[in-house]
């Protein structure tokens, strides 16, 4: 798990420095395997042991490095999205809860696409992530910050917003983000309308669902899929 020094100050105000919070951290059982030093940055690479599931990302190094020197911690404020009614729908189906225990699905409109800016795309290139665009590139944000991996559909790309989460069959065959064909094995987690199916579910989107720069409705996907 990478963490970024200067994200973790978004939730703690920590006066030690990445080398003083490197050694406290493996001596509290959080291994430092390596330090990146950035121009403005220090990034650590922190072996997370199978049992802490819940330090898989910022916030939870975040609280865990507020307990080890009794600090304050803080989750930043989030400003709170105008809801308004719409005529669009979403027709969430799910097969078998065993697959999917919980989905959850938000229509968002009047999106713009366009590029993210200078900091968060900063922010996803430290942790590996190519930046595509605002919307694309905040899920990815979201799922390092808080640990819940979010996917962007591009609901006018649905049929009849049709969502039916399913097993595939063997040999049934997607193109995912990027550009490869996929040929499924039987059991696998899809995502389908009643024409196609258009997301390997947990796992990674597909072309035919994908957000693009005619994208002005997305459905905003928070799932648990069976691991």
């Amino acid at each position: 798990m990478k963490l970024s020094y200067n994200w973790l100050k978004d939730y703690l105000k920590i006066n030690k420095s990445p080398a003083e919070l490197a050694n406290d951290l493996s001596l509290f059982g959080h291994e430092v395997e390596s330090m990146d030093k950035m121009p403005t940055d220090t990034i650590f690479d922190l072996e997370i042991t199978p049992n802490r599931g819940d330090c898989l990302s910022v916030l939870g190094l975040s609280r865990e490095i507020a307990a080890l020197y009794d600090l304050k911690f803080q989750v930043p404020v989030q400003d709170k999205i105008k809801e308004e009614k719409t005529d669009q729908e979403i027709k969430v189906t799910v097969s078998d809860p065993k697959i999917c225990p919980r989905y959850t699905a938000r229509i968002i409109d009047h999106i713009q696409i366009k590029e993210s800016p200078l900091w968060l795309r900063e922010r996803l290139l430290s942790y590996g992530f190519r930046p595509i665009n605002n919307v694309v590139d905040i899920t990815n944000y979201v799922m390092v910050a808080t640990g819940q991996p979010l996917h962007a559909f591009s609901y006018d790309k649905i049929q009849s917003g049709q969502m039916v989460i399913c097993q595939a069959k063997e040999g049934e065959e997607l193109v995912t983000l990027d550009s490869k064909k996929r040929i499924l094995a039987e059991g696998a987690i899809v995502i389908k309308d009643k024409q196609k199916i258009y997301d390997l579910a947990g796992i990674m989107g597909g072309e035919l669902s994908e957000v693009d720069e005619n994208t002005k409705t997305i459905v905003l996907q928070g799932a648990i899929f069976d691991p």
